[in-house]
């Protein structure tokens, strides 16, 4: 039950670093965004592991790192594209927030009650770019996906096409942070080439 607390606590943090990363990063500039973003993330690691223990706490917050630096990153670079910054740093929360949401967005797509054709490349695809699936699962062991709390339907009829009927691998919080970060950090290279010298 702490895990799953935790699990809550961390990817409700995540939702308000989506948000407020590219906010900060479109308004004030990399070092705002980052601030804000990687700063949340590890509060948001402390509040983890507060309820489910230090190496679980640290770990859950990795991919919440790696997900402010996206923010950021894509919030400056659409900036520099030519887009307002209030419509920069909503695209990017925008993207943050449908990674956050891919598990459950994408559930939909993989075919239900058995293993379709390319069902598992999509399941690994959907797991692996979202860090709700690097928080709960990879760090703080929580199957989200079999859960009554994210699904609804204690009799097993609102679980996900996913939970009920494949199986699937948590990512790695560490590499699932690590190649989030990388990306924004390739965005933010890209927002510096564009201003110039």
């Amino acid at each position: 039950m702490a895990a799953a607390s935790a699990a809550a606590v961390v990817v409700a943090a995540a939702a308000g670093i989506a948000v407020a990363a590219p906010a900060a990063a479109a308004a004030r500039g990399t070092r705002a965004g980052l601030a804000v973003g990687l700063g949340g993330a590890a509060a948001a690691g402390a509040a983890a592991a507060l309820l489910a223990g230090a190496g679980p706490g640290l770990l859950a917050a990795l991919p919440v790192a790696g997900l402010a630096v996206l923010g950021a990153g894509a919030a400056l670079a659409l900036a520099r594209a030519g887009l307002p910054a209030a419509a920069a740093a909503g695209a990017a929360s925008l993207l943050g927030l449908a990674l956050l949401a891919l598990p459950f967005l994408g559930d939909p797509l993989v075919e239900p009650r058995g293993p379709g054709r390319g069902s598992p490349a999509a399941i690994a695809v959907l797991l692996g770019a979202s860090p709700t699936a690097a928080v709960a699962g990879g760090a703080l062991g929580v199957d989200f996906l079999r859960s009554p709390r994210a699904y609804g339907g204690g009799d097993g009829s609102g679980l996900s096409r996913i939970g009920a009927f494949y199986a699937h691998a948590a990512p790695s919080p560490a590499g699932q942070g690590a190649s989030t970060a990388a990306a924004g950090a390739a965005l933010l290279l890209l927002a510096r080439r564009r201003r110039g010298p």
